[in-house]
């Protein structure tokens, strides 16, 4: 009885460690590897270059310009925030601006019409001045009276009054219709300037690629409601750890992944590292453009390692070939074992084995 709660105890014992083979198993067999070294770093896709139009206040969206795939340009209206009332104010405002400059103008129809009898009254006044002289003359020969020489002087002297008052006419017309044209400017001035948080611009030029609020809806400061950017060039916005930051330098390569394509390595080159620590995170921003014409989705989550040396004879096993606790099963003859290791550098899909397994080992996929 004894014997056999031997045999039993260790029978389950080896049961830990070693299993029977399977031929359809998938295996690897671990070899040595050049590997870099690098540090990890976190972060998003974005596009090169890149604006989100936010909110400044607490507003309703009143009317959305644009639809996504649109392509906008520095100044473009993107939309209106804000009551109704505010975007007809404006629409009114613009159409008595129009209406003011119009009128205003030296071609307009009124002004035109002060300048015809202007030169009406010119006509009559050269007209009755010609008269006026004439009968001057007349009278010194006593060819007519001098009741009739001074009746025709009196006429021209009112016709060069009829001028004056013309002339005074006009100008006061110009300056009243200048005055409601400013009077329209410094209105539309101040409802612009009032509004001016309200009406969304792009800030650069590019491609709307996503709007993520609709007509109606509320918005907070900061809110993101649309992205403008390049579909054609992207960069990453990465967070690294405060305690790796000594290591990364300006141009350093970087490899990345991201779910959007599983199993695909993509490189970019480090161009910017922010000077200040987010304390929150106790990390660092910075900021990578993306190597390759690859059509990223923007705000793609992303896994990086930023290279800073290369490390020679490395084990690399891919990933899902180990187990929790940071074990690995190997082959052992015709059986299967079980054993710890010591893991390195996560470089992707792979994980670096730094003890407990030697080049030539045959290992088993976790299930």
């Amino acid at each position: 009885m004894k014997h056999r709660k031997s045999r039993l105890a260790y029978c389950l014992y080896l049961s830990l460690f070693l299993f029977s083979c399977s031929t359809n198993e998938p295996t690897f067999t671990l070899q040595e590897e050049t590997i870099n070294e690098g540090v990890y770093a976190s972060g998003e896709i974005l596009p090169n270059p890149y604006a989100f139009v936010q909110s400044a206040t607490n507003e309703v969206i009143s009317q959305i310009l644009v639809k996504e795939g649109d392509e906008v340009s520095v100044g473009d209206v993107l939309a209106f925030l804000g009551a109704a009332e505010d975007d007809t104010q404006l629409t009114v405002l613009h159409q008595q601006l129009v209406l003011a400059s119009a009128a205003a103008d030296q071609q307009s129809p009124i002004l035109k019409e002060l300048r015809e009898k202007i030169d009406a009254a010119k006509s009559r006044y050269q007209h009755d001045q010609k008269n006026a002289e004439r009968y001057a003359k007349l009278a010194l020969t006593t060819a007519v009276s001098q009741k009739e020489a001074d009746d025709f002087a009196l006429q021209a002297e009112t016709s060069s009054a009829e001028v004056t008052k013309a002339q005074k006419q006009y100008e006061a017309k110009v300056n009243e219709l200048a005055g409601a044209k400013l009077q329209v400017e410094n209105a539309l001035a101040q409802a612009n300037n009032s509004l001016k948080p309200k009406v969304l611009h792009s800030k650069i030029n590019g491609k709307v690629l996503s709007i993520s609020k609709k007509v109606g809806e509320s918005v907070q400061p900061g809110e993101n409601i649309m992205l403008i950017g390049n579909d054609k060039s992207f960069q990453l916005k990465l967070f690294i750890d405060e305690r790796d930051i000594n290591k990364v330098k300006i141009g350093q390569q970087i490899s990345f992944e991201t779910d959007a394509y599983p199993k695909q390595v993509f490189h970019a080159q480090l161009h910017k590292i922010d000077a200040l620590i987010n304390t929150a995170l106790r990390s660092v921003k910075a900021e990578a453009t993306i190597d390759g014409t690859t059509f990223f989705y923007p705000q793609s989550a992303v896994e990086a390692n930023i290279l800073i040396k290369e490390q020679q004879k490395a084990l690399l096993i891919p990933a899902d070939y180990l187990r929790a606790g940071d074990t690995i099963v190997r082959k052992q003859g015709k059986d299967k074992q079980q054993i710890k290791v010591t893991t390195g550098l996560r470089l992707g899909s792979k994980v670096q084995i730094t003890n407990g397994l030697r080049a030539g080992d045959i290992l088993y996929k976790n299930k």
